[in-house]
């Protein structure tokens, strides 16, 4: 389980991934090959598929949790726009439309020309997805009887 782990990946959408043009985007995918992958088992695909969920529900609390009063949160609107959900059997998203969601993170061209450098929410988040990757796959794992 653990060179299995090892082989699922996240993703970031590049330099703040804009989500059809405005806000900001942050992709979870799974990427898997080899022989123990290439059975095609279903428990193996249902292991991965409930850790990819697991990760795109986490990783929408963990950046939600870091907009509050004083930190990136006056009216709630970011806050109540940002949603994670699965796009695909092994891929999700966790992004928000809002226009100035790209201004909060850090990553719009106007962060270069004011002293607000952005929250960087969605960064943070992805480093911490990045650690939960093997943890989660094994609990999964062992959940769909296969270790």
């Amino acid at each position: 389980p653990a060179d299995v782990a090892e082989r699922l990946t996240l993703s970031r959408a590049r330099e703040g991934g804009r989500l059809m043009g405005v806000g900001v985007d942050f992709a979870v995918s799974t990427v898997v090959s080899g022989p123990f992958f290439d059975r095609g088992d279903a428990k193996v695909k249902r292991a991965i598929a409930g850790t990819t969920q697991d990760l795109v529900e986490r990783g929408e609390q963990m950046v939600k949790r870091q907009l509050y009063p004083g930190h990136g949160h006056i009216t709630g609107t970011l806050r109540r726009s940002i949603s994670g959900h699965m796009t695909g059997p092994l891929s999700g998203i966790i992004a928000t439309p809002v226009v100035y969601g790209a201004f909060i993170e850090g990553v719009s061209r106007r962060n270069q020309t004011t002293r607000f450098k952005g929250y960087a929410m969605f960064r943070r988040t992805a480093k911490a997805l990045d650690k939960m990757v093997s943890p989660l796959f094994r609990v999964h794992f062992k959940r769909a009887r296969l270790g």
